[in-house]
């Protein structure tokens, strides 16, 4: 027989040993247990214990992908080994070039260390090189070893002959980290230039139908579909960190637009009667549901909830912050998430809650990370604050104990349910680089830091030195309503640096002035 306390909902479950140690003292005259105080709930895994041990971690993933540097014809490898050996395939993703921008980038606003922004630099240099598309504009998506463009999947699919929301997206996410931890004019150049072809091209601009298109021809003619990828992987690649630079209006309009799109179709869908887990994630140009995919992921639903999250942070009357609730709970209470080992599934069907896959995936539970701690402090329920940060720590102690190799670093890329087989031993490929691993890594030392641990944060910018005085904005996150974040301390190259304003988190640079910064955020 099962034991019957695994029927018993988590927080009871918690407060049945006290229950039972004081009902065995009572007799008739015990006055009766009216209140049982519940201690809040405690992080077991490591990196939410001390969030700080992430800076190790990020490090350690950065120089795995180090390894895959080629010093030759550039950029970096994509196809890598779980033992960090180049595979057969020699080709290059031009997405992983940003993805591992990105990584490299947070390493060294992690540690300092200059060598990841020379790592972050190579892998821009082998993508602006070879991956925009002079005639038209926007990105490829695959070349050979020496940067021609070569199909990864055969003549059937292949992004190189079309405009694909995702690689348009993905190719910003490293000139948009590199240029918040460096202001460096190229790497902020091509961001600007990619969000200058997005709203040209793929933005519809009709209010009745605002958004993102999917997909378009390569000369960008027939735009089509809407969905969750061209609208919350854009948020997360390129939309909120652009808004973050320097909080220009127009950016941030653009934000909230995409978590209006969130709101008033992910979400609006997710409550239809004819969805029964997560939701739709594929739409028409009309944002109508294509009735014939009817997979969902689990981790976009909770990606979209993270989000919402910090949209929430950006315009606190919207109601974003339910609708990232709405999300989570879902997950929780209907089956997305396994509350037996930690972690979302992987595959659901959401017109009839069945679920599809059962397997681990390394970029899905950091969705679940990021959620749970994103919308921890937004949480007014102590249950909902208590879930959302079990879920996130369940998630990240599982990813540490079951995807990441201890022997050569990185992560794996599936597991079973309960981690103890490997399904898919990959390291590198035409989608898996340093990206999802780092961020994980980064976005739990501040979220966890900052939110969780309320303990201060010590990032690392380099900032060339400029013939002219400037006023640099550092904005490393969304501000949650409630909450308050600072610039305590500032060195400059090891001395300290008093040209400051805390509150408004900008540094005054003088005519001539630049080199590594050292800031130290603290909330309040």
């Amino acid at each position: 027989m099962d034991d019957p306390r695994s029927c018993l909902p988590r927080r009871l479950l918690a407060l049945l040993p006290a229950a039972l140690a004081l009902l065995a003292g009572c007799d008739d005259t015990t006055p009766p247990l009216l209140i049982l105080e519940e201690e809040p709930y405690e992080p077991t895994s490591e990196m939410l214990r001390e969030p700080a041990r992430a800076i190790e971690f990020v490090a350690d993933c950065a120089d795995f992908w180090a390894g895959a540097r080629d010093d030759g014809a550039g950029g970096f490898f994509s196809f890598v080994e779980q033992d960090g050996a180049v595979g057969a395939d020699r080709s290059k993703s031009l997405v992983v070039q940003s993805r591992n921008a990105y990584g490299f980038s947070r390493a060294f606003m992690l540690t300092g260390d200059e060598a990841y922004l020379d790592h972050a630099d190579h892998a821009l240099a082998f993508l602006t090189e070879h991956g925009w598309d002079g005639e038209h504009g926007g990105w490829y998506f695959t070349t050979d070893e020496f940067g021609e463009l070569a199909s990864l999947f055969g003549e059937d699919w292949d992004p190189n002959t079309f405009k694909w929301s995702f690689v348009q997206h993905y190719a910003l996410v490293g000139p948009a980290a590199v240029c918040e931890a460096t202001r460096d004019g190229d790497a902020c150049g091509w961001l600007d230039a990619g969000l200058e072809v997005l709203d040209e091209q793929l933005w519809d601009a009709d209010p009745q139908r605002a958004g993102y298109h999917d997909r378009a021809e390569l000369d960008w003619s027939q735009p089509s579909g809407k969905g969750f990828t061209p609208t919350v992987d854009a948020f997360t690649t390129h939309a909120r960190t652009a808004y973050l630079l320097d909080r220009d209006p127009a950016l941030e309009a653009r934000l909230l637009e995409l978590a209006d799109n969130m709101s008033d179709h992910l979400v609006a869908a997710a409550d239809l009667d004819a969805v029964e887990l997560g939701f739709p994630e594929v739409y028409d140009d009309d944002w109508d549901i294509d009735e014939s995919a009817t997979i969902c992921q689990p981790g976009h639903v909770l990606k979209t909830a993270w989000c919402l999250a910090d949209a929430h942070a950006v315009d606190p009357d919207a109601g974003y912050d339910q609708d990232a609730r709405t999300l989570i709970r879902d997950m929780l209470d209907h089956g997305g998430y396994d509350g037996a080992h930690g972690g979302p599934m992987f595959e659901v069907d959401w017109s009839t809650g069945a679920l599809t896959s059962d397997d681990k995936v390394y970029w899905v539970l950091e969705q679940a990370v990021t959620a749970g701690l994103a919308s921890y402090p937004l949480a007014e329920d102590p249950a909902d604050r208590e879930d959302f940060l079990r879920m996130a720590d369940e998630s990240l102690g599982f990813y540490l104990d079951n995807l990441v190799d201890p022997v050569h670093g990185e992560t794996w890329s599936t597991v079973s349910r309960d981690g103890d087989e490997r399904l898919d031993e990959t390291k590198g490929d035409a989608f898996k680089g340093g990206y999802h691993s780092i961020e994980l890594g980064y976005l739990t030392y501040l979220y966890g830091s900052l939110w969780v641990a309320e303990e201060p944060v010590t990032l690392h910018y380099r900032f060339e030195a400029s013939d002219t005085a400037r006023q640099i904005t550092l904005d490393p996150l969304p501000v949650p309503p409630g909450r308050a974040l600072s610039i305590a301390d500032v060195e400059l190259e090891g001395e300290p640096f008093t040209a400051f304003d805390g509150g408004g988190r900008t540094l005054q640079l003088g005519e001539g002035e630049g080199g590594i910064f050292r800031v130290t955020f603290a909330p309040e």
